[in-house]
């Protein structure tokens, strides 16, 4: 008989997990053996047999699991079991777990905590347009005007571009570099109209179409 990858010759027998298997004339007879062991999750755990799970002692018995609580001797935080008396850190908290109770004691002079990472004392990391340093637990910003814009509270990038009015603008080096949109506005004399605006010089109306200032009409 052919058992996943392993051969077992006629008459003889062999145990997976839970079962007791035999080879008889080619086929694979399969019984169960619900008293002589325990299956919890994938692990196969022999009769009379203890093992711990969680902050569980369990123990086998006639197929059965028993579950026993130790509720002082470890504690659950999230997923991790922890020993009694042992200590770790989460975020900026540091956690010691006594007699099956979390103690958390906040450390802020230790890190600062920003979007779920925690960054220690004096560590300076940026993005695109701050820099950020971690100090006595509190974060310092600042500037970093030679990669930025800041436009009446708006920030761009560098090289960032985008359309205000007519005019295409452009972050360069903390600067914004103007450049006039033909395709879409209308540069009469020293004013810009934006497409679909309509004036009236005398007695004829204008409209603006594509950068052109079409005829629109006669008073």
């Amino acid at each position: 008989c052919l058992n996943g990858t392993t051969m077992h010759h006629n008459n003889t027998t062999w145990f997976c997990g839970c079962y007791m298997k035999t080879c008889q004339d080619g086929n694979i007879l399969t019984e169960m053996r619900p008293h002589m062991c325990c299956m919890e999750n994938d692990t196969m755990h022999d009769d009379d047999t203890t093992w711990f799970s969680g902050c569980y002692k369990k123990t086998c018995q006639c197929g059965n699991i028993l579950t026993d609580m130790r509720p002082y001797m470890c504690c659950m935080d999230d997923t991790t079991m922890h020993n009694n008396d042992s200590t770790w850190f989460s975020g900026c908290y540091k956690k010691s777990c006594q007699n099956g109770n979390i103690i958390a004691d906040i450390r802020p002079q230790m890190c600062c905590e920003y979007n779920n990472t925690v960054y220690n004392e004096n560590h300076s990391w940026k993005d695109d347009c701050k820099i950020y340093t971690c100090s006595s637990g509190t974060f310092v910003e600042d500037w970093i005007t030679s990669q930025c814009c800041h436009i009446c509270g708006i920030i761009r990038k560098n090289c960032e571009t985008w359309t205000e009015n007519c005019m295409i603008k452009t972050c360069v080096n903390g600067q914004v570099e103007e450049k006039l949109e033909p395709n879409n506005c209308c540069q009469i004399n020293d004013t810009l109209k934006n497409c679909g605006d309509t004036w009236q010089i005398g007695c004829i109306k204008y409209i603006c179409e594509a950068g052109a200032a079409i005829v629109d009409g006669n008073d």
